[in-house]
């Protein structure tokens, strides 16, 4: 019985390093066909805590937090460069991807404002932070399965 170590959106990330060799680069996601959005759960930790310390009538209900968008083939790139080990596991880029859509412009200057939060996590950091912790999983669970 397989296991995956990823689930919800590192699925995605997963998906970079798990799959079949000389696979393509993945796909945009299918219902709002665009690259990406960004937002590490570490800037989400801190957006919650910034939102406790504003008061009630000074805060609207919710806050857009995102600080970037990236493409699939470009974390493919960044991944091979950083961890030249896993070039293997990557899909292949051709140079024949399709166009990336354009994507939504998010507003986030009232997380900006009202929170304070202007300095995210780099889409790279989180691509490798997630991929380090995966190998890690897929490290436990290939023991616990022996």
């Amino acid at each position: 019985v397989y296991h995956s170590p990823a689930t919800g959106s590192n699925a995605y990330i997963y998906g970079l390093i798990d799959g079949a060799s000389g696979r393509p680069v993945p796909g945009y996601d299918p219902v709002i066909r665009s690259p990406p959005l960004h937002v590490d759960v570490r800037d989400v930790a801190r957006a919650h805590v910034l939102a406790l310390k504003v008061p009630p009538s000074n805060a609207p209900k919710r806050f857009i937090l995102s600080s970037s968008t990236f493409t699939w083939k470009e974390a493919i790139e960044f991944v091979a460069q950083a961890r030249p080990e896993l070039k293997a596991r990557l899909p292949v880029i051709t140079g024949k991807e399709p166009a990336v859509p354009p994507s939504a412009t998010l507003d986030t200057s009232a997380t900006a404002t009202i929170l304070g939060l202007k300095n995210y996590v780099k889409w790279q950091d989180t691509v490798l932070d997630t991929i380090d912790d995966l190998l890690r999983v897929e490290k436990e669970l290939a023991v616990a399965a022996q």
